[in-house]
């Protein structure tokens, strides 16, 4: 771009950058400013690295970092796998195809809030579905999911995959659909089954689009709060369920410590920032077709 379009490109790129000051650069430099305050009240300053002294030192937050690594190892890959199968699955029909798409996007663009009530229901200790097969089919005893230690962040996690998968298969069915069919052919003729024309053709050749759900599902499970607070609600800290979003909500909304939630932010953000950035590295090594 020379000089001359750079010029005339200023008075639309203004709005742009008014926005990104004010929703997101401002914020974001407040956040870190605060994360250095000792003082929980942003109007006082008195700047120290105690804040983040006392935040790896409070189990309420160590807690929620190993939940929400937990949350992230088990459901993004559990969700890939999944989410895999169906794609390969909806690939290989021609009719109703469609239907179906939009049948597993639906979840995507549904108030997670209200599919949560649907989820609180099934996982309810006396007379939820999923205890009630457990207990009359399988003869199992009823677990309360979303009122113990030991269930709440399972039953979170369930949740969790079957949400994602509606990004994940709309994603990775449109990487499949956009494969050369030429590939396909070739390996029938060379007397190829499936199972391998799925790992000798298809998973290479869809290797970035997995990298990218890969990366957008790790940063999301990070991320992960509506989740948490939809099922289990303020209690996820008492049940263990807490996550690091929920921490941060906690400690403003609740504990009015504006300088603990901005350096438990300000983390969060640098670990997000790393998976980025190990997303572009993962994207070019497994890109087949550069």
């Amino acid at each position: 771009m020379n000089d001359n379009s750079f010029k005339k490109a200023i008075p639309y790129l203004i709005p742009a950058i008014i926005v990104l000051t004010v929703f997101t650069f401002y914020p974001l430099f407040n956040a870190f400013v605060q994360s250095f305050n000792r003082l929980p009240n942003p109007d006082n300053y008195e700047l120290s690295l105690k804040t983040y002294q006392w935040l790896f030192k409070d189990t309420t937050f160590l807690t929620a970092v190993k939940n929400t690594l937990v949350y992230s190892l088990v459901t993004v890959p559990i969700s890939i796998a999944i989410s895999l199968m169906i794609a390969a699955l909806l690939t290989s029909i021609n009719r109703l195809r469609v239907f179906f798409q939009t049948v597993y996007f639906l979840p995507y663009v549904t108030s997670a809030v209200a599919v949560a009530f649907t989820w609180g229901y099934l996982f309810n200790a006396d007379y939820g579905l999923i205890n009630q097969i457990m207990h009359n089919v399988f003869n199992l005893p009823k677990i309360p999911w979303l009122r113990s230690p030991d269930y709440a962040m399972s039953a979170v996690m369930i949740f969790g995959i079957w949400r994602s998968l509606a990004f994940n298969v709309l994603i990775l069915t449109t990487g499949m659909l956009s494969i050369d069919p030429q590939y396909y052919k070739a390996a029938r003729v060379d007397g190829a089954n499936n199972a391998t024309t799925f790992f000798k053709i298809t998973l290479p050749l869809l290797a970035p689009v997995v990298s990218y759900v890969f990366t957008i599902g790790l940063i999301n499970a990070f991320k992960v709060f509506t989740e948490v607070y939809a099922l289990i609600g303020s209690s996820a800290r008492v049940y263990k369920a807490n996550t690091m979003v929920f921490y941060i909500f906690d400690q403003l909304w609740v504990y009015k410590d504006y300088s603990l939630a901005s350096a438990a932010a300000i983390i969060l953000l640098l670990i997000i920032l790393v998976l980025t950035a190990f997303s572009r590295w993962l994207s070019a090594k497994t890109d087949y077709m550069n």
